[in-house]
């Protein structure tokens, strides 16, 4: 559709069948320059025959592609995917060549900018590449957008029910796989879809297939919430499955990256497992929200749950890029708050040099940054060369008020509760949290742990309690020689 003296098309209630073809790019609904409002309501997309293409064609099924005056697009109450409609029968399968993949894109930067996609089906899914295409759900390459709007109207990518609804294998390295992929200089709202079921796999055991529940990159601002990025109860619902042994494989519930505001609330990340099995010079990770950028403008992460996170490989740098994280934040970004979260579950496989982090924060050292009211417990890591920790702060300037820490753990891995790593100018302000470590090991473990002298450290009306037993443990330890730049008053340590 090339609509320029037509108003409002409907487009409704069809079924769209073998419209890709194995040799060419190919949609079942192009819309092109000069077309604005137009629904795409109602309707079933699916592949009832298999498909095995010939070339690396790209192949989109709903594509709008209007960045010069496209606005006031919706894309409601669709079925793609399944060998029926309703995304029925058996999965869409296709084998072949390298195909670039988009259910859902949209691309419309008008003046009113008025798109919905809402209430869409995307499922059912067996998608393999000859080297790393792209597979996308949703994509949204330009323009504000509404993705899922109020309670029963979010996106259904895959199924929180049950496991491997979505796979997507390749035979090359680093391919990415999305269930919304955010790209765009306008605002976007993305909230109350579910994202689950979705398996990524690769012909080689070297060979990194990435996975991204929602991935936001781009200047504009973002809202993500009340998203279920998981399952609340079926184990692997997002599986990156190579063991991945020459590459870095990242398995990210919600990453955002840019600028623009960033406001992340009220959001479940559950049950994500990274096979990675790399160490040293590869890096695997896991993180259940991962945010840098923000430039310019602020990034809030409210009352999120993150929980049920594991990966199999380990490396031990205690940075934004450690193996295993619930929330980190990287980079400097302006005030960042991290509040009423609570993140468990976290599980770290690898019996080599390895860190799991609870929180991990990074921010700005010009402004003050917050990290309250957050509750934390069940970190675990294996292996007597691990560290499984609660909260780590590496940069910025940040107060941590009133925060949970529990970590009870009998293994070989050291515990640490709180760990600071700020240098000259991150200073670290901690009031009103407990801190407790509890377990028996003989490796060490530390309530408050100090690597550095570099910043000033404020510390009040904390408890630090350690009880572990069997071994050396800590309520509070400095690891460097000389004074502390220490403020410390009316703390329990015990």
């Amino acid at each position: 559709v090339s609509q320029s003296r037509y108003p409002a098309v409907n487009i409704q209630n069809n079924e769209f069948l073998r419209f890709l073809r194995p040799h060419i790019a190919a949609n079942a609904i192009k819309i092109g320059t000069n077309s604005t409002d137009i629904s795409i309501t109602h309707n079933s997309f699916y592949e009832p025959d298999g498909l095995t293409t010939t070339t690396a064609a790209e192949h989109t099924v709903i594509g709008i592609d209007n960045s010069t005056n496209g606005s006031n697009f919706n894309i409601a109450d669709n079925y793609i995917g399944g060998s029926a409609k309703l995304c029925g029968g058996n999965a869409w399968t296709k084998t072949g060549n390298n195909n670039t993949f988009s259910a859902i894109r949209l691309n419309a930067t008008g003046s009113s900018n008025n798109n919905h996609i809402y209430r869409n089906f995307i499922r059912n899914f067996s998608y393999s590449n000859s080297s790393n295409a792209e597979w996308q759900a949703i994509y949204v390459a330009g323009g504000t957008a509404n993705i899922g709007s109020g309670s029963g109207n979010g996106n259904t990518i895959g199924s929180s029910a049950i496991a491997e609804n979505i796979k997507v294998k390749n035979n090359g390295n680093n391919g990415n796989v999305y269930g919304i992929r955010i790209n765009s200089a306008s605002e976007v709202l993305c909230q109350n879809n579910s994202i689950s079921s979705i398996k990524t796999l690769s012909d080689s055991t070297k060979y990194a297939v990435n996975l991204y529940g929602i991935h936001k990159s781009g200047s504009g601002n973002i809202h993500l919430s009340h998203n279920l990025v998981g399952s609340e109860t079926v184990s692997n619902s997002l599986h990156c499955s190579s063991t991945c042994t020459a590459s870095n494989q990242i398995l990210n519930g919600i990453h955002v990256n840019g600028s623009g505001s960033i406001l992340v609330t009220d959001n479940i990340v559950s049950h994500l497992t990274n096979a990675s099995n790399t160490s040293g010079t590869y890096v695997g990770r896991t993180h259940g929200i991962y945010i840098t950028g923000g430039t310019g403008n602020s990034s809030e992460v409210l009352r999120n749950t993150v929980k049920n996170l594991s990966i199999s490989s380990g490396n031990d740098n205690f940075d934004t890029s450690l193996s295993l994280g619930g929330i980190v934040l990287a980079g400097i970004g302006t005030q960042r708050t991290v509040s009423y979260n609570t993140v468990f579950n976290l599980t770290q496989n690898s019996t080599g040099a390895t860190i799991a982090a609870a929180i991990f924060f990074e921010g700005s050292k010009t402004v003050r940054n917050y990290v309250e009211r957050n509750f934390i417990y069940n970190i675990t890591a294996s292996g007597g060369s691990a560290h499984a920790g609660g909260i780590g702060h590496n940069r910025g300037t940040t107060v941590y008020a009133h925060n949970i820490v529990y970590l009870n753990n009998s293994g070989s891995a050291r515990m640490i509760g709180f760990a600071d790593y700020g240098n000259s100018g991150s200073d670290s302000e901690l009031y009103f949290n407990t801190i407790h470590i509890a377990g028996t090991s003989t490796a060490q473990s530390f309530a408050f742990f100090a690597y550095t002298l570099g910043n000033n450290k404020i510390l009040k009306n904390n408890i630090f309690s350690n009880t572990r037993a069997n071994g050396t443990h800590f309520a509070f330890y400095s690891q460097v020689d000389g004074a502390l730049k220490l403020t410390s008053d009316y703390n329990t340590l015990s």
